[in-house]
């Protein structure tokens, strides 16, 4: 399950000790009510000691009750709030730990407009170079600003099976690198033409692609590897992340796109230095600061450490939220240079865009081994946040004890 640290309940109030003086003050009213109620119902000679106790003595001691209980009621009181701020703040680390799991990042692959290579598209973005253009849809029509995927051919059919072909050699080579016994999951975030039987034939093809057993999780986006990371929690296991965004009839701004990602949820012994992957938060437009501070508390790191982000969806950057969240977070990226906005050369990417930022950002960490972040605008108010990160030796690695 997610994790939400807002979900847990609030501090103990102070327990208030009972006031002294205001018990003194009442012990003299206790007397007088004792001595005035025995005169008045006493029928009997006003001497002897039962006189006398039940004049003096009886309202004294039920004087001395009632503030013995309510000693005991400020003890109990005091005691429950120093054990639930204790079991509060174990909790709170507890639920930070599980926060701070990470996914080691082993390879990708990418289909874009440029081609069959990640770094193209990374140095498109980075040189702020558009790549869209006027173009027919398939279905005929007037011309939209779009990016289209395929090379050779313009029919998705052909444009699916010079993907797979890609997407079976370069991929296999990675799953090969993993133990023989280690479960693998796979996730397929596919759009293709809004067509459901397409989607379908698509999903048992990448199945039945790879010799390795998979198992599909559902889910998709974001919030299915923020699931994914704490299902296999404990046993060392791999997911094969494939999203494919293709479309017949496109939107404008828009872009098409495929990817397909290798990740683990522990270090490969052979492979100290894999790239991390983050949990990512979700959250809100009005709630971006706070998003972006949760999304570095899971990467244990300074916000100084961040040296770039990359942004699709929405308009995060021209509705300057995510400049306002970047300040109060002490990010200090230069928003011009260190801010690249995807949708700007590929256009929105659809389901593909979180994974294409992530594989962006991941292969630029592998390069530089600096960390990065990723904001992603999937819906109107719904925005995730994540951070990639190269390996650190000064980081306490609660990973690596965990499995």
């Amino acid at each position: 399950m997610p994790v939400n640290l807002d979900v847990i309940p609030d501090k103990a109030p102070g327990i208030v000790r009972p006031h002294t003086r205001r018990w003194l003050l009442f012990l003299p009213f206790m007397l007088l009510a004792g001595a005035t109620s025995t005169l008045w119902f006493w029928k009997n000679e006003h001497t002897g000691i039962a006189f006398w106790f039940t004049a003096i003595g009886l309202p004294a001691a039920t004087w001395g009750i009632l503030f013995s209980l309510r000693r005991i009621g400020y003890k109990c009181d005091q005691i429950w709030a120093t054990s639930w701020n204790r079991e509060r703040e174990q909790l709170i680390e507890e639920e930070t730990q599980r926060g701070q799991r990470y996914l080691c990042w082993h390879g990708g692959v990418s289909f874009t407009t440029v081609g069959k290579s990640t770094e193209k598209i990374l140095s498109a973005v980075l040189k702020n170079t558009p790549l869209m253009s006027s173009v027919i849809p398939r279905t005929g029509g007037f011309a939209v600003r779009h990016t289209r995927l395929g090379s050779t051919t313009n029919t998705i059919p052909g444009v699916l099976q010079e993907w797979h072909g890609h997407l079976k050699q370069r991929i296999s080579a990675l799953l090969n690198t993993l133990p023989a016994g280690m479960p693998c999951y796979v996730l397929l975030d596919v759009h293709i033409d809004q067509d459901p039987q397409v989607n379908a034939k698509h999903a048992q093809e990448v199945m039945a692609m790879f010799s390795r057993p998979l198992r599909q999780i559902n889910g998709m986006g974001f919030a299915a590897l923020d699931q994914w990371i704490d299902m296999t929690w404990g046993i060392p296991s791999a997911l094969l992340v494939i999203g494919t965004q293709i479309n017949n009839r496109p939107e404008v701004n828009s872009g098409e796109a495929a990817t397909a990602m290798l990740l683990t949820n522990c270090p490969m012994p052979d492979e100290r230095k894999t790239v991390r992957i983050h949990r990512p938060e979700c959250g809100t437009n009005a709630a971006l600061t706070k998003t972006l501070s949760r999304a570095l508390l899971w990467t244990n790191l300074q916000p100084a450490s961040v040296g770039q982000a990359w942004l699709t969806g929405g308009a995060l950057l021209t509705d300057s939220e995510w400049s306002t969240a970047c300040e109060k977070n002490a990010l200090g990226l230069d928003i011009q240079k260190q801010c690249s906005v995807i949708d700007n050369i590929t256009g929105f990417t659809g389901c593909t865009a979180p994974w294409l930022a992530l594989l962006i950002a991941a292969t630029q960490c592998r390069e530089f081994g600096i960390t990065q972040a990723v904001a992603v605008q999937t819906a109107t108010d719904k925005i995730w946040v994540g951070c990639v990160s190269a390996p650190a030796s000064d980081i306490k690695d609660n990973q690596d004890t965990s499995l």
